[in-house]
């Protein structure tokens, strides 16, 4: 199923031929959009929007890949971009009257975790995605589920806990990473 849903976003991608930077501008919309839309409690929009900013930041990264060369100067705008749209996309759930602290929480949580990723590659660690929790794709989708939660029912406990979850997974992340990234170090160093 996975593979062909890659299929079906590498044909679209070379369809449009766009340049990665125009699906990284184009996420960045969308994404003010749907903070626009939260804050004015239009939910399925908001929804929706979130959906199509995510999209765009998978599109970019495949047309980068498949169609044009990936440049450091892309990387740098899109790493900026994700940044913007993730503060956006944690911040949006102040409208729907979460609690405040878990959403600051989430957002600094949100913020650290790429941040973190980034310095490693600076100070040259290896950093392995494909085991860990909580990288963009999968906070994205973790807080599409907490807007249709609170799109189908409402409650807003009900969504405070899944927002706790989401933070104790970023935790997960960032300690796993932590260890990770000591481990690569402590090797070196022997």
């Amino acid at each position: 199923m996975r593979s062909r849903i890659s299929v079906l976003f590498a044909r679209v991608v070379l369809f449009f031929k766009l340049k990665p930077v125009y699906y990284t501008f184009l996420g960045l919309v969308f994404s003010s959009f749907y903070f626009i839309a939260m804050y004015y409690k239009l939910l399925i929009p908001a929804l929706l929007l979130l959906l199509l900013s995510g999209l765009m930041d998978v599109l970019d990264g495949l047309s980068a890949r498949l169609v044009y060369t990936p440049t450091r100067f892309g990387a740098f705008i899109d790493s900026v971009v994700d940044r913007m749209e993730d503060s956006l996309y944690v911040i949006g759930l102040l409208f729907i009257s979460l609690n405040d602290l878990l959403v600051l929480v989430a957002l600094a949580l949100t913020l650290i975790i790429p941040y973190m990723s980034a310095r490693a590659r600076s100070v040259g660690l290896s950093v392995d995605k494909e085991t860990s929790v909580m990288e963009r794709s999968d906070r994205i989708i973790f807080l599409t589920i907490i807007l249709l939660t609170y799109i189908v029912v409402p409650n807003i406990i009900v969504c405070n806990y899944m927002l706790t979850t989401y933070i104790l997974l970023a935790v997960y992340n960032l300690s796993y990473n932590t260890v990770s990234y000591w481990r690569i170090i402590i090797t070196r160093l022997e």
